[in-house]
């Protein structure tokens, strides 16, 4: 299966969100399936070297992109998001690089599921 995952909450709020679409991506990849990662949103601020994580949160967002890249997952991050967030791309992680709306309609395109978290 091909599988494109949009997420777009703040990784850094204390919940869930975020984390969980970081696991499934893992764990998709891991049963051998393709999967894409779009952050959008507060979500970029995932990749993003200007905004690491908080300590001492119960998700650790930080850990699941780690393990989601290991995994295999490709991540494309927001270039607009980033812009609005004044979040320069040249500090976004190089696994994950600033990206168009353009890209996520060839991700939408190429999909067998798409989710969005």
């Amino acid at each position: 299966m091909k599988l494109l995952i949009v997420t777009y909450g703040d990784p850094h709020d204390g919940g869930d969100v975020v984390w969980n679409a970081l696991r499934v991506a893992a764990f998709q990849r891991d049963l051998g399936d393709e999967v894409n990662v779009f952050l959008m949103s507060d979500a970029v601020t995932l990749a993003h070297e200007d905004t690491p994580q908080p300590k001492g949160l119960a998700y650790d967002a930080a850990a699941e992109f780690e393990a989601a890249l290991k995994a295999g997952a490709t991540f494309k991050t927001c270039g607009t998001c980033l812009k609005n967030r004044g979040l320069p791309f040249e500090r976004v992680h190089p696994r994950a690089p600033a990206a168009t709306l353009k890209d996520l309609a060839d991700w939408l395109r190429w999909a067998d599921k798409v989710i969005s978290f």
